[in-house]
């Protein structure tokens, strides 16, 4: 699966707990068609949803921060979970160049939200990465 895909099932099973879900990364499979991971992916979308979940006070700050004129209780829940798998790739994986987190995320917008929400998440993640120097270990300071 390349990353891309990877990248999908994150948003997808963030999304999910977000509605009240406790789907796996199995479960996700099972549901997908037997989508098979390798080790590489698995590893991947563990480290993501962990961290998304882990650190969700920080990566919901951000989206408070940088989402103008948006409370995250009234943004719909796809467009946030697809800015919390791209934020928490921002600050948390250095593994991951800022560009193609913010590419990704818009392009799943585009899929799963639509063109209004590719624009708005892609000016939530471009002036975040403006504005702040971007430390891997989840801080962020004024460049």
């Amino acid at each position: 699966m390349p990353r891309k895909a990877a990248r999908e099932a994150a948003v997808c099973l963030v999304y999910q707990r977000s509605m009240g879900g406790e789907g796996g990364i199995d479960d996700y499979c099972a549901q997908a068609g037997d989508v098979f991971l390798s080790d590489e992916d698995r590893a991947y979308l563990s480290d993501v949803l962990d961290g998304v979940e882990k650190n969700a006070a920080r990566i919901d700050e951000q989206i408070g921060n940088y989402a103008v004129n948006w409370k995250l209780s009234r943004m719909p829940r796809v467009d946030a979970a697809i800015l919390r798998v791209a934020i928490y790739e921002l600050l948390f994986r250095d593994d991951i160049p800022e560009g193609v987190s913010a590419n990704e995320a818009v392009g799943l917008a585009k899929q799963y939200s639509g063109e209004q929400a590719a624009k708005f998440i892609n000016g939530v993640l471009g002036k975040l990465i403006r504005d702040n120097a971007i430390d891997k270990r989840g801080t962020t300071g004024s460049t």
